[in-house]
């Protein structure tokens, strides 16, 4: 998929609150509040996002607790020279949030994965080998086997990732992103899905995407300049 069709799939999407007046659940599901409160939520992580005037819209939906959601897309074009997409979709269980973008994303491993203690991960290997007789190699694949989640290593130590495989995306999987998407965020990824509990942590991951955005164009402005100079 090329950036300038997940560009159209914004644009045809649809305002955040005109999208919830035409999908009012039924008054007898008791998750039916779940709908509001989303959209409510999505409007405040896009009040306090620097640097992007694009509000965000709906381009798809899922339905949990036999309640229809929002599937979300947050566009950051800055300047029409650096762009990303950020697509949300909240189960009531988890937050996923799945960044596409045209350049490195950095941000903290703590802020979107589970940091493990030497004995927490020590821990999880003997269950594994208690409950599926299986062997422990030299990399951490074996866990794959055992979680839907992955764990990732980094300056020494432990992260455990969410679930970040397709079919656990519901609403996000069948809106045509590429597949390389759907595997979890590692320094300077350009595509990623976190797995979260919280908008506040939304808010936190898009501002990261913002600013590695402005890096990356202040590089860019950099390389330019100096070409220039070299011209001279």
């Amino acid at each position: 998929m090329e950036f300038s069709e997940i560009n159209r799939l914004y644009d045809d999407g649809f305002d955040l609150s005109a999208w919830g007046r035409t999908n009012t659940p039924g008054e007898d599901l008791i998750w039916r509040k779940g709908v509001d409160q989303q959209i409510q939520k999505i409007e405040g992580v896009a009040a306090v996002l620097p640097g992007t005037n694009d509000p965000p819209r709906v381009v798809g939906s899922h339905t949990s607790k036999s309640v229809k959601l929002p599937v979300t897309c947050f566009r950051f074009n800055l300047y029409n020279q650096v762009e990303a997409y950020a697509f949300v979709r909240d189960n009531f269980h988890n937050i996923k949030v799945v960044v596409i973008s045209d350049s490195p994303i950095h941000m903290p491993y703590e802020l979107v994965h589970a940091e493990w203690s030497q004995e927490r991960y020590d821990e999880e290997v003997k269950s594994f080998r208690e409950y599926t007789g299986g062997e422990v190699s030299d990399t951490d694949d074996w866990y794959r086997e055992w979680s839907s989640g992955s764990i990732l290593r980094k300056d020494g130590r432990i992260y455990r990732a969410g679930s970040h495989q397709k079919v656990y995306c519901e609403g996000i999987d069948d809106l045509g992103l590429p597949d390389d998407v759907f595997k979890p965020y590692e320094e300077g990824s350009q595509g990623f899905v976190c797995e979260i509990g919280s908008y506040a942590t939304v808010a936190m991951i898009l501002e990261h995407v913002v600013r590695s955005l402005e890096q990356e164009r202040y590089r860019r402005w950099e390389k330019e300049r100096e070409v220039r100079d070299d011209q001279r």
